[in-house]
Order: structure tokens, then sequence, then C-alpha cells
């Protein structure tokens, strides 16, 4: 069976690689340069995507043959501003530059990175890719993510804020229906008022993060019965047994108030 991946395919298989290698990385330094190879790689590839949605000859370096070599990084950036008229910031090409740097040092010379150098270039580099994806291709990266990826770029700052700020204005057109829902605060990827109420696949009431997309089930609080959030759905969990400690914030803060003042 032979392999077939178009650009977008292809850039989103070397992403995915990138971060693998990127966490493996934290353990064991030497992923870094797979890191950065493999993810500098889905750029290039997210980049001539664009190209091709304009039209398919703008990826090759000769535009009239539209066969051969395709445009280097630095003719397609060149080209999506003239071309097409994309928007890329200065910042985000100096973060760009710094990526391409660190691996060309991979490639072709010798090397010293250790964690600090690369969460640098890589969290510097992802906000950028997620910002490109969605407003230049249409595409949001955690429909095609696994958890652990999209986990990733939830660890950076600059990207949790835009995750949050683009909940909000999601929860913003439930209207005045907003003030009937539950929204709650999310226990594992900790977005503040992200988990909302909704239907799991059997339809049982789940509460659902809109900011890491996790599906957790209702519980209730061990004190008032109020609703919280519960494991994460498909974890082992003895129906009818309430996990130790479960409680809602109102009841937390009686209980730490009555502990502060004895």
């Amino acid at each position: 069976m032979a392999l077939e991946l178009d650009l977008f395919d292809n850039a989103m298989d070397s992403l995915c690689h990138g971060l693998h290698h990127y966490r493996e990385g934290w353990s064991e330094p030497k992923n870094y340069k797979y890191a950065f190879s493999h993810v500098f790689h889905a750029v290039a590839l997210f980049l001539k995507e664009r190209l091709s949605r304009d039209h398919p000859s703008l990826i090759y370096n000769r535009i009239e043959e539209a066969s051969g070599n395709t445009v280097t990084y630095e003719q397609a950036i060149k080209r999506l501003r003239n071309a097409c008229a994309v928007r890329i910031s200065q910042e985000e090409e100096t973060r760009l530059a710094k990526l391409r740097a660190a691996r060309n040092q991979v490639e072709h010379f010798k090397v010293t990175i250790d964690q600090r150098h690369a969460a640098s270039i890589i969290g510097g580099i992802l906000p950028f890719i997620r910002r490109f994806v969605k407003e230049e291709l249409d595409t949001d990266l955690r429909e095609y993510l696994d958890q652990e990826d999209w986990d990733t770029f939830l660890e950076i700052e600059e990207i949790r804020e835009q995750v949050y700020h683009e909940v909000q204005t999601e929860l913003d057109r439930y209207g005045k229906e907003r003030l009937d829902m539950q929204i709650l605060d999310c226990p594992v990827c900790l977005l503040l008022e992200s988990c909302i109420e909704g239907e799991g696949p059997e339809g049982q009431p789940v509460l659902r993060c809109l900011g890491c997309n996790r599906i957790f089930e209702q519980a209730g609080c061990d004190l008032c019965g109020a609703t919280v959030v519960g494991d994460v759905l498909g974890a082992e969990w003895i129906a009818g047994t309430a996990s130790p400690g479960r409680l809602c914030e109102h009841c937390k803060s009686r209980l730490e108030k009555l502990r502060t003042e004895d």
C-alpha cells in the first residue's frame, strides 16, 4: 500500500512528529534536533499549501512550467505577501527566522540545545502556526491534533490567552441562555470558565471543555450536590461512588473559611 499525503496532511504529519520529539526532549535532549527539523518542515508545507490555494503553480520555482523544484522558504514568504496578500508580521518573521536558523544548525553544524532554548524556538513558532492555519487555511488545529499535541499548544501562554478569549466569545453567542448555563473551570487544562453542559456519546449528561476539548462526566458536590467537573469520560469510575473531596467552589470556600477560623 502506497502512502499518499497532500500538502496539508504532509504538514500535519510533520507537525505532530515535531511536537512528539519536542516533548521527548524534556527527558532526552537529542530529540530537540528532530523537533526543529520536523516543525520547520511543517511550516514550509503550510506556506506552500496556502500558495497552492491561490494557484497550484505558485508552489513551483518556475511558475510558467508548473513542475520541477518547488519554491524555497524565502520565495514562499515573498510570494505569499506579493501574490496572495497574506499578512506575516515582522515579529512572526523573526520567529520563523529563529526556527530556520535552529534547523540549519542541527543539520549542518555542531549544536548545543537545552530545554530553555528549545522552548524559546518551538514555543515561539506555535502561535504563528495556529494563527496561519486558522486564518489562511481556514482550519482549527484542534480538529486535527490529538489531545497530547493540543495540550502542547495550550502550554504556550500566548495561545492560552487567545483560546480563553475565543471561548468567552463562543459563550457570548448563547446570549441570555448563558445566564442559566453551568460554566465551570477545567481541572485539567486549567482554563477558567470553559466547561459547559452537554450530552455524551450515549446521551449521558457531561461537561465539555471548550478550550482543551476534553469531555468530563457531570458529578455532584459531596456536600451540596451542585454540578462539578467529574472524571474524564472513559476513565475508570464506579457509578454512584463520589470521588473523595469533590466539592464545588462555594463549598470549598466555606470549608476553607471554617478551617481558617479554627
